[in-house]
């Protein structure tokens, strides 16, 4: 298992901890890994990188998107930025 596996597992059995859902997406080519579902009606759209993993040009356009519908969406590099993102203590 890669690091980015490592770190993408980690922060999901953290939201699992604290009752967030995380679904892994399959929708088109670039589209972020996972959208976790928070108990607070909360959604953020998460793209799982390894410390020195580039984000390519499809997820950029595919985060920009989302951002421009507000969507709530990061690039995730650590098990912190994680908490952080998903606003877990």
């Amino acid at each position: 298992m890669g690091p980015e596996a490592r770190l993408e597992a980690a922060c999901m059995r953290l939201a699992k901890r604290h009752g967030w859902l995380g679904i892994k997406v399959y929708a088109e080519p670039g589209f972020p890994d996972r959208m976790f579902i928070g108990p607070r009606r909360q959604v953020v759209v998460v793209e799982f990188k390894a410390p020195r993993g580039r984000v390519t040009r499809k997820q950029e356009q595919w985060l920009e998107k989302l951002r421009k519908l507000r969507a709530r969406c990061a690039v995730i590099r650590t098990v912190d930025a994680f908490k952080t993102a998903l606003r877990i203590k």
